[in-house]
């Protein structure tokens, strides 16, 4: 597992969380002096230092003509759908002498037309020149250049920027930092946002209530909704169908909108005999370097959760004490707090709220969770990785 550090160039496409297959990402650092690629880093590739993350090209250098601690791009799956796109290109620290491109590329998305906000926050100190351009391209092509989305152009100092954006259709989008110093040895930290969803028409509910969870999920995703919040409910209902969503079937939304779905969890939930045996380490093996960390006593439990933000930075977060039976497949939604210091090493951490997770137990080693929170929204599918000797919930 590797730590992720602070960004100081952020470029990012939506803000979601999502499932995909392929590896079509690429990270390229180019000289424009000498027109040579210095480096390019593909998604899975040999000098990409994120081992076995779909979706996240990461690459640190102290050498050559310029040093970075570490650049990083990250796209779908870790980030984003094809219909719903996030890219983001994160540059950790950056010095350099004389002009420098840093551009990230995703393939295979399925926009349509869409609006959005372009930001850019930061400084940029010493430097002749910063531009940041974001393309998409209806062809396809890696780094392909069919429409320019957003372009900023700065002689540097400090950048405060906000503009409404538009797309056309596109396949594949990509992101380029172009960068010039003074002459002498320059660094520079920027943040820069674009947030993208379709932006013509509405889109109809559809009736999911009967269907079993899984169907119902698949069909909100295939309308271009998102699947929000699953609550359980003991019910007559057979267990794993859905007892009612919101908003309800043909309502017409944005694309985009979440659903929330109240699903049976049969007839009357099965109390988990001993707590305390699901006190240990929980994680999802889809998800790598994130997990959660259940602390029981003797009247209450609670939970610590450590993983990503959507920049890259470390995120940790604790849960409120819950003093509720845990019932197998009935549901509990927990507020989640945010550490300020960003560990939990001190005995009193300043604490500020972050969200809410839903989580379902389904057996003493598998669950369910769903996080909404400052990040947006992730759904995991958990199992125990480590418990506590001599504890087992089912005795």
């Amino acid at each position: 597992m590797k730590q992720r550090s602070n960004g100081f160039i952020v470029l990012i496409i939506a803000l979601l969380f999502c499932a995909s297959a392929q590896a079509n990402l690429v990270l390229k650092i180019d000289d424009p002096t000498t027109d040579r690629t210095e480096v390019e880093v593909e998604d899975e590739g040999a000098l990409d230092l994120a081992d076995g993350v779909i979706g996240v090209v990461e690459y640190c250098t102290e050498s050559g003509a310029f040093n970075a601690t570490c650049i990083m791009a990250i796209s779908k799956p870790a980030e984003g759908t094809a219909s719903l796109p996030q890219l983001l290109l994160n540059i950790d620290f950056l010095s350099w002498t004389g002009k420098l491109n840093i551009s990230a590329t995703d393939t295979d998305f399925n926009i349509g037309p869409t609006t959005g906000i372009a930001k850019i926050i930061g400084t940029a100190l010493g430097v002749q020149g910063v531009t940041v351009e974001m393309w998409s391209d209806s062809s396809n092509q890696e780094f392909g250049e069919g429409d320019l989305i957003y372009r900023y152009t700065d002689s540097g100092g400090n950048m405060i920027r906000e503009e409404a954006v538009e797309s056309g259709p596109a396949g594949s989008l990509t992101l380029e930092a172009k960068l010039e110093s003074k002459g002498a040895e320059m660094n520079v930290g920027f943040q820069t946002f674009l947030t993208l969803q379709a932006s013509e028409g509405t889109v109809e509910v559809p009736n999911v209530v009967g269907q079993e969870q899984s169907a119902a999920e698949d069909e909100i995703t295939s309308a271009g909704l998102q699947v929000g919040r699953i609550t359980t409910t003991a019910s007559s209902v057979p267990e794993g169908d859905v007892i009612s969503q919101n908003p309800s079937g043909g309502a017409d939304v944005s694309p985009g909108t979440s659903v929330d779905l109240e699903v049976s969890a049969g007839e009357a939930p099965q109390e988990i005999p001993d707590t305390s045996g699901l006190a240990g380490l929980w994680y999802d093996p889809a998800f790598d370097g994130e997990g959660y960390n259940i602390v029981v006593t003797e009247s209450s439990w609670l939970l610590y959760y450590y993983g990503w933000r959507t920049n890259g930075e470390r995120l940790w977060l604790v849960s409120e004490s819950s003093t509720e039976p845990v019932l197998f497949g009935k549901s509990q939604t927990l507020d989640l707090f945010i550490a300020d210091e960003g560990v939990f090493s001190n005995p009193a951490p300043d604490l500020s709220t972050w969200g809410v997770m839903t989580i379902i137990f389904d057996s003493c080693s598998t669950g369910r969770a769903q996080l909404e929170g400052d990040d947006g929204s992730k759904r995991t599918d958990i199992v125990k990785l480590a418990g506590i000797g001599g504890l087992d919930c089912d005795t």
